[in-house]
């Protein structure tokens, strides 16, 4: 490709002095043609210009042949050679043309159609990056569910917070409750007072916080009872020799309505147990019970306890449900 432009190149430029030395020689032409013009209209008027017709004819001295046939012959002979120049010229511009669109066409080539191993350089660089997108897009997937996760936990902690920080607040308020009822017991004889009604509230209050936990059991617990009517068969073999036993259980609900069934069993529960067991407060929907107990510490050594029970019922969708602290 280098030896062709070189060759081009060269060929232009001879082309060029070529055409030069053909303007010198054709404008050197005109201008002798031009002085041969001017000779012959000059001839004319020297003839056109004698006196008289008697006179003695003027003598013009005749020209010898070798100059105007020497004339003749150089104007043929430079008409040839311009003629030969523009042939020349010519072939010369047509080569050079054909040069150049040779020239046109590899370069277009070169252009459309780039090195094997440079298209294939591209190639991989295009799936490398491919597969380092598809690689950042997954880890951006990833990421998002994890921090999806750890905001549900985080939602979860929090809640479980706020259960154990009012769980500490009942705590507080039990434990002050135990020790002004202690205090009152301390100045009483040494002895707690059954009667204290602010025991009573605190339980009370506690049991209308668990309301809403025990709603979830209840209906749990209601959707189990569907699946206690069943029958079971079960066969119980001691050893390969002995004979085998069946047991056949059959689980079956009581056919009771729940109204009735949670009326007998609030009744049962304001009649009571025990002896030791003392009714202290009471209404259509809540029991305050007192339990009177002694242990033995050994050594001659006692603890007289009294116990404070809050029984408080609630009507829900399936029934009654009791709740006890």
């Amino acid at each position: 490709m280098t030896m062709k432009s070189e060759e081009s190149v060269s060929l232009t430029q001879d082309a060029e002095t070529d055409i030069l030395n053909g303007d010198f020689v054709l404008a050197e032409f005109l201008h002798e043609m031009d002085e041969l013009e001017q000779l012959q209209a000059l001839v004319p008027s020297l003839d056109a210009g004698s006196p008289l017709t008697n006179a003695e004819p003027m003598v013009t001295p005749t020209t010898p042949p070798e100059p105007s046939k020497r004339r003749s012959t150089s104007w043929l002979r430079r008409k040839q050679e311009l003629q030969a120049l523009r042939n020349e010229s010519e072939a010369l511009e047509a080569r050079l043309v054909s040069l150049q669109m040779c020239c046109a066409q590899n370069s277009s080539q070169q252009t459309i159609s780039p090195p094997t191993e440079e298209l294939e350089m591209w190639k991989s660089v295009a799936a490398i990056a491919r597969q380092e997108t598809q690689m950042a897009q997954d880890e951006n997937e990833r990421l998002k569910h994890e921090l999806l996760a750890r905001g549900r936990v985080f939602e979860m902690l929090q809640a479980q917070l706020v259960v154990a920080e009012s769980r500490k607040q009942q705590l507080l308020d039990s434990a002050m409750a135990f020790t002004n009822g202690l205090r009152i017991g301390m100045f009483t004889s040494r002895r707690l007072c059954c009667d204290n009604g602010d025991v009573f509230d605190i339980l009370e209050k506690r049991i209308n916080t668990r309301l809403d936990e025990f709603c979830a059991i209840v209906h749990d617990t209601r959707r189990s009872m569907h699946e206690c009517n069943a029958e079971k068969v079960k066969v119980c073999r001691q050893d390969e020799h002995d004979e085998a036993t069946v047991e056949i259980k059959h689980t079956r609900l009581l056919p009771f309505g729940e109204d009735a069934t949670a009326k007998y069993v609030w009744q049962y529960i304001e009649a009571g147990g025990k002896a030791d067991i003392r009714v202290a407060r009471s209404s259509p929907d809540m029991l305050g019970l007192v339990t009177h107990h002694k242990l033995s510490l050994g050594n001659m050594v006692g603890v007289s306890v009294d116990v404070h029970t809050v029984i408080k019922r609630f009507a829900v969708a399936a029934g009654m449900v009791a709740l006890v602290e």
